[in-house]
């Protein structure tokens, strides 16, 4: 077992290269598929004590990417550290497959919500999935509109738009590379509206 810090941007592993599998210990990382033509579909954001990587590893799947959306720290196991874990606490296998099932479940449920929903409400649900807390208890989303529209699925143009609308509406305010929310529910009430509205 390793561990590595990342800035934000860099990968953990990446399409084309064998996934690892990694603790989350600080920050916040995106797990992710590229999809055609020059999308990408989110499955889901790992967050401190998340287990990212198991999934595509037992499946030989070199298709994930998984990303630091904030500056994080994980620690990377082999597949032998989980024997060896497995070996002292035999209940730890059915564990780790209860944690996988449970997080699929939810990705499912996070794709089949944002494809029956409007832009509006896909930007607020990942910025709420983005955010961490800064020093003055404020939730920030550390993002580029340009990385946040990749998240989202669509084009810069179109989050730039919603984001605009936000502003308007006094739910967060925008500054080069970051996204504060200062109405955290009011961006909640939008996150979990349901389909219909505007879209993009």
């Amino acid at each position: 077992m390793g561990q590595i810090h990342l800035a934000e941007g860099e990968f953990i592993f990446r399409e084309g290269k064998n996934p690892q599998i990694a603790l989350v210990q600080a920050g916040v990382v995106r797990v992710f598929l590229s999809t055609r033509p020059g999308r990408e579909l989110t499955l889901h954001y790992a967050r401190v004590g998340d287990l990212i990587g198991v999934a595509p590893y037992l499946a030989r799947n070199n298709e994930w990417n998984a990303e630091a959306v904030t500056d994080a720290d994980v620690s990377i196991f082999t597949f032998n550290d989980l024997l060896r874990a497995a070996a002292l606490n035999p209940e730890l296998p059915w564990r780790i497959a209860e944690y996988v099932a449970s997080w699929t479940t939810e990705a499912m449920r996070d794709v089949a919500h944002d494809a029956g929903h409007s832009t509006r409400t896909r930007v607020a649900r990942h910025l709420r999935e983005l955010s961490v807390r800064d020093a003055g208890g404020q939730l920030v989303a550390h993002i580029s509109q340009q990385h946040l529209a990749a998240t989202v699925g669509t084009v810069r143009e179109v989050v730039s738009r919603e984001l605009n609308a936000l502003r308007a509406d006094a739910v967060i305010e925008t500054a080069a590379g970051s996204i504060t929310v200062i109405d955290e529910a009011g961006l909640a009430r939008i996150a979990a509206a349901g389909p219909g509205g505007r879209s993009g």
